[in-house]
């Protein structure tokens, strides 16, 4: 009974672990991605033009370019002119890559310039001479998230608490006493840490997760190519993109005298998608260089777009705080269910047990 109970205790723990680790992990990625403006770490494949070496969905690692030597036959990820790209180096010309998907006929170079050192973010890891790859776990994560309804966030926090707290009422029914400790944890201290730790880093991305743009033009007497005439009315066309993998929801504020946006925020955009932002615009009067602001503030979509939007307009910090509560939320529950009863992890001898 007790080695039962030892096994379901240290399962109990590793789950833990795990769940917290890949929230950790999640939050890191969403804030590196964010700093560096390019996928950090993990990606996957959006189009088929890899295929079949990469197929549709396929998530692999990024190996980031300062840490591997960039070669003829490497997958890279770089920056182009029509976005990020996932091509293998198939020769060299000018200075720089010739790349193509395994599935195109014909060299990317065809109608874009060869790829420069300062373009790639890194190369897919592979091992021998075969990317690493989870298939199509891109498209899961993506229809997962995309789909997420605060509801169902609850529902499954909810089911955790409880399978999580009848395995420590199972695994404390097994122990009858006390054993040599070797090492004994805080139960307290494991959760406050862990809070911390995710409260920590998932503020810090959202607190980053902001951008200001600035549209520039010129007034004339009598407009033309390159110039607007005073009151002339125009339209501004900016892609937005989100290059992380969890899906956001933006909102955009105009900065100026004339300026209006041709479309309803706030934008909700799916991971690895982007969406057109429609700026109409009326040219001022005053002849001359004539500068409008235009912000844009994003959060993850872990709540329902209406509550965010909501707290959005209330305050700017009010969404990040709720997002956080919901993060939290689990932790939370668990330790204040299970505050009075247990209160150490201890690991002594061959035993693992709480007390």
């Amino acid at each position: 009974m007790r080695r039962e109970s030892g096994l379901v205790e240290t399962f109990t723990v590793t789950i833990m672990i795990l769940l917290i680790g890949a929230i950790s992990f999640m939050v890191v990625v969403g804030v590196m991605t964010h700093l560096t403006n390019r996928p950090f770490l993990i990606s996957y494949a959006t189009s088929k033009s890899m295929e079949p070496t990469i197929k549709y969905g396929d998530l692999f690692i990024i190996i980031p370019k300062e840490l591997c030597k960039i070669e003829r036959g490497d997958i890279i990820i770089f920056n182009s002119e029509e976005g990020i790209l996932v091509h293998r180096i198939v020769g060299y010309r000018d200075g720089g890559y010739l790349t193509k998907g395994d599935a195109n006929p014909f060299i990317d170079q065809e109608r874009i310039s060869p790829v420069k050192d300062d373009q790639i973010i890194g190369k897919v890891l592979m091992l021998g001479g075969k990317p690493v790859l989870i298939p199509r776990l891109g498209i899961f994560i993506t229809k997962l998230l995309a789909n997420i309804q605060v509801y169902r966030v609850w529902l499954g926090a909810g089911l955790g608490i409880a399978g999580i707290s009848l395995i420590i009422y199972d695994a404390k029914k097994g122990e009858k006493k006390r054993e040599r400790a070797v090492t004994r944890l805080k139960i307290r201290d494991i959760f406050i840490i862990s809070a911390i730790f995710l409260l920590t880093l998932s503020t810090a991305f959202m607190l980053m997760s902001r951008a200001e743009h600035e549209i520039i033009y010129i007034t004339s007497p009598t407009g033309g190519e390159f110039a607007k005439a005073p009151g002339e009315e125009f339209e501004q066309v900016m892609e937005v993109r989100n290059k992380g993998l969890i899906p956001i929801i933006v909102f955009t504020t105009l900065h100026g005298k004339t300026s209006t946006l041709n479309s309803e925020p706030p934008l909700i955009i799916a991971p690895l998608e982007a969406r057109t932002l429609h700026i109409r615009l009326r040219a001022e009067s005053e002849i001359g260089v004539h500068r409008e602001k235009l912000r844009m503030r994003w959060y993850p979509l872990l709540l329902p777009p209406l509550i965010i939007e909501k707290l959005y307009y209330i305050n700017e910090l009010c969404p990040i705080a709720m997002i956080n509560a919901l993060l939290l939320s689990p932790l939370i529950a668990l330790y204040a269910f299970h505050y009075r009863s247990i209160r150490f992890i201890i690991i002594g001898g061959n035993r693992r047990w709480m007390r």
